[in-house]
Formats: C-alpha cells, sequence, structure tokens
C-alpha cells in the first residue's frame, strides 16, 4: 500500500488511543498490541514524500481505519477541522485501495416508543456505560426551545441528543447491518456516532428526568467499525413529530 508521507504520519500519530486507552479498558478487543505493531512500521516520515510503502496485515489495516474513524470523529467534535480532513484523506485513501475484511453487524433491530417530553428539551440515545456522565445527561435542565428539530452529539460524545419544539414524539428506531435507502420525504439530519459494545452493548432512550427505555442491543461482532451513522427523517403532524431514527455501522462523513 503505498501513501504520501503526511498520510502515513497521520495514522502512525493516531494508533495512541489504542495504545494508551484500550489496556486502561481491559483491552477487550485486543488491539492494543495491533496499535502499537502498526505504529512501529510505519514509522515517522518526511511529509513531503510523494510515495512511502506500507505494508499491514488485512486485521491491522482494518484496525487503522477504524482508529482513524475514531480520531476524525474526536477531532471535528473539538473542533480541529484540519486535522480532521488530515484524518479523512488518510483513511479514504486506504478505502480505495483495499477490501477490509467483512463483520457480522447482526440482525436488523425495531422499537417503537411514544412519549412525552414534559420540560424536557428533547431526549437522548445514550448507553449504561459512564454512568457519571450519564446522571448529569439524564437530569440536565430544559434549554431555550430549539428553532428546528436536529440530532447532534453531547457530554463529550457520551450520547446523542434530538431536540425539538413540540412536546408529543412518536419514536420509530431501527438498528440496520447496511445502509438504508435516502427516505423519500420529511426533513433529514444525519450525524456519526461512536458506540461500542463493551462493556455494556445496551442502547436506551432517555427522557431527562423522565423515563428510560431499552430500545436496542449493539452488536458485540461489529469491532473494529465502531461509528455508527444516524439518520433522523422527521414528518410532523397536527399534535406531535415522528421520527424515524436509522442506525448502521458505517464511516465518517466530512457532514459528521
Amino acid at each position: 500500500m503505498t501513501l504520501t508521507g503526511a498520510q502515513a504520519n497521520t495514522i502512525a500519530q493516531h494508533m495512541h488511543s489504542g495504545i494508551a486507552i484500550e489496556p486502561q479498558r481491559g483491552d477487550p478487543r485486543g488491539i492494543a498490541a495491533d496499535c502499537l505493531a502498526i505504529q512501529e512500521s510505519i514509522g515517522w516520515h518526511d511529509e513531503a514524500l510523494p510515495q512511502v510503502h506500507i505494508a499491514l496485515t488485512a486485521r491491522q489495516w482494518d484496525i487503522a481505519v477504524a482508529e482513524i474513524d475514531r480520531a476524525t470523529l474526536a477531532c471535528l467534535s473539538a473542533g480541529e477541522s484540519e486535522e480532521a480532513d488530515a484524518c479523512l484523506h488518510a483513511r479514504d485513501t486506504i478505502l480505495d485501495h483495499l477490501r477490509l475484511p467483512a463483520h457480522d453487524p447482526g440482525p436488523p433491530q425495531h422499537a417503537e416508543l411514544r412519549f412525552g417530553l414534559g420540560g424536557a428539551a428533547g431526549y437522548v440515545l445514550r448507553q449504561p456505560a459512564w454512568r457519571g456522565k450519564h446522571i448529569a445527561i439524564d437530569t440536565m435542565p430544559a434549554h431555550d426551545d430549539p428553532r428546528a428539530t436536529r440530532i447532534g452529539g453531547t457530554f463529550g460524545g457520551a450520547a446523542l441528543l434530538v431536540t425539538t419544539r413540540v412536546r408529543e414524539i412518536d419514536l420509530d428506531l431501527h438498528v440496520l447491518p447496511t445502509a438504508p435507502e435516502p427516505p423519500t420525504g420529511g426533513t433529514v439530519a444525519e450525524t456519526s456516532q461512536q458506540w461500542t459494545s463493551y462493556p455494556h452493548p445496551e442502547l436506551v432512550c432517555v427522557v431527562p428526568g423522565g423515563q428510560h427505555e431499552h430500545v436496542a442491543t449493539l452488536s458485540t461482532h461489529i469491532w473494529p467499525h465502531v461509528i455508527y451513522r444516524v439518520r433522523l427523517t422527521v414528518t410532523t403532524t397536527a399534535t406531535m413529530e415522528k421520527h424515524l431514527v436509522q442506525i448502521w455501522p458505517g464511516h465518517v462523513t466530512t457532514g459528521w
């Protein structure tokens, strides 16, 4: 595989999370040694070099892409657009030239909920882990009414927050193995979210200050593709909003 010197350096640099952080979590996916091997194999290069040959195993390329995806999302969340672009260019070069190993995303899942928001400005999709943060999420006060329904990360990427002005929500949530067809109607927003299935694979819908509902169980076989795409399609009736939320494994894009 041939990359530029700058692309090779970007990949090596962003193996740090897998090397340093995964062991603190017990390294449940067994990637810390691979991330270290990737970093050592790539080394460091003059960024002006037009071509650098990099030889990794199929598993290592797979992990490299997953780690670069994770780094891209972190950079976007931190407003580091230039570094995010560098990550995307390196990742896309890999995807354009290599076929990564297939992964089993598990069967489709479906949940329907109807709930009122009370004084909350929206609802949250989150996992049970990082409980300290989630106490804050679940009890956060209502914000000023948003001008439009929207979806985005909150609490440093620990959860997704859907904000809306309406008080009644009809939620239709689908976890899918592959990207669905584009919707034919409604208002659409799409984002990326990192959800890992360890140690808690459950996905929970929370109305802050109110109910919690287990809506899906994320696949434990999806690693190393830890990034999910989340699409929100909104249609409005006289009394409520209908939210179609579709979730599938994918890659970070420039639109998140």
